[in-house]
């Protein structure tokens, strides 16, 4: 059997679960939207800022969940997920899947034994703890892509 990872390069459709605070603008509404999609052919990416995180160290620290989606036909064997966050802030702790480090200015992410197969149309969630070397930076990623890997193609 050999694996390969489906979609080509990996890169995949991106939804942030925003709540949007309410803007300094005039007329501005806070709301709940997708901020950003793209296409794949197997994999989606979510990533939704989960709200403040007891301080880690001296650096304000706060949650967010990121959810890799199956929007194949095949059911993975393995995935991976890449968020890329602002410069100073890190990822401090990691649920539900192995942090593999910063890799090409982005967090890597990659499924445990236990957690790498995601059947069509379902996802797999992990969270983490990030902190930043500055109150003001965003906890919003710059970008994130994913990966799903099918063995036998």
């Amino acid at each position: 059997m050999k694996r390969r990872s489906v979609g080509g390069r990996g890169l995949s459709r991106l939804v942030l679960w925003l709540t949007l605070p309410a803007l300094a603008t005039a007329g501005a509404v806070a709301a709940s939207v997708p901020a950003q999609a793209a296409t794949a052919s197997n994999c989606a990416i979510g990533y939704r800022p989960l709200g403040a995180w007891p301080t880690v160290g001296t650096a304000p620290s706060f949650l967010a969940e990121v959810a890799v989606t199956n929007v194949g036909v095949a059911t993975s064997t393995g995935w991976g997920a890449q968020v890329q966050l602002v410069p100073g802030v890190k990822v401090d702790q990691v649920w539900n899947a192995a942090n593999l480090g910063l890799v090409d200015k982005s967090w890597a992410f990659a499924n445990y034994p236990f957690n790498g197969t995601v059947a069509p149309g379902q996802s797999m969630s992990f969270i983490f703890i990030g902190s930043k070397s500055d109150a003001s930076l965003s906890e919003l990623p710059i970008s994130a892509a994913c990966t799903m890997t099918i063995l036998g193609q």
